[in-house]
């Protein structure tokens, strides 16, 4: 007993609905293939976060000679 359809046998809205989902499901896929593995992105965050903290640190450094500059204009 095989209580299986094919979309042809099903109507016009339901063919159209199948069809509708089938694209949908297959844009998700290749946007996830495109995203990369979830390996990538620990990767991709671990350098952005040193990145990240080497440019807080340069930051810290040019706040320092600004206010360095700053104290000898002042005296």
């Amino acid at each position: 007993m095989n209580d299986r359809m094919t979309i042809h046998e099903l109507p016009e809205f339901w063919q159209q609905k199948v069809r509708s989902l089938k694209a949908e499901n297959r844009n998700l896929r290749d946007r996830l293939k495109l995203a990369g593995s979830p390996g990538d992105w620990s990767q991709k965050t671990q350098k952005l976060v040193s990145e990240s903290r080497g440019l807080r640190t340069r930051l810290r450094a040019a706040e320092e000679r600004i206010a360095e500059l700053e104290a000898r204009t002042d005296a």
